[in-house]
């Protein structure tokens, strides 16, 4: 349900520089943890042709699709200049060693104010 926190799989599994993908509530997530060991929550296809952002490179708090390049802000879900367009980010929290999202509404263009 929108607003209930939701199990997305063990804090373990999510290494460093690294993504996971998970189906959460029938919804492809990518789960990232960054190299300072932030966890960060987006969809998992890229908005320029849809590619597996889970496989691609993280670099500080930005995923590159590794279909094309895109460059993904995984903060915001917006895509990086020169770029338009992005991905909807969840909020995520880990407890007890498990990871918890919160879907957000789908977000069509997240440079728009929601």
């Amino acid at each position: 349900m929108a607003g209930d926190w939701l199990p997305a799989g063990e804090s373990a599994d999510i290494e460093p520089r690294r993504g996971v993908r998970r189906c959460v509530e029938g919804r492809e997530v990518a789960l990232f943890r960054t190299g300072e060991g932030e966890l960060l929550v987006v969809d998992n296809a890229c908005p320029h042709r849809g590619g597996a952002l889970f496989e691609g490179l993280v670099t500080g708090r930005t995923v590159v699709c590794p279909l094309h390049g895109w460059g993904i802000d995984l903060g915001s879900g917006r895509a990086v200049p020169p770029e338009e367009g992005g991905v909807a980010t969840h909020a995520v929290r880990e407890h007890e060693g498990q990871v918890e999202v919160r879907l957000a509404k789908s977000v069509k263009n997240p440079t728009e104010e929601r």
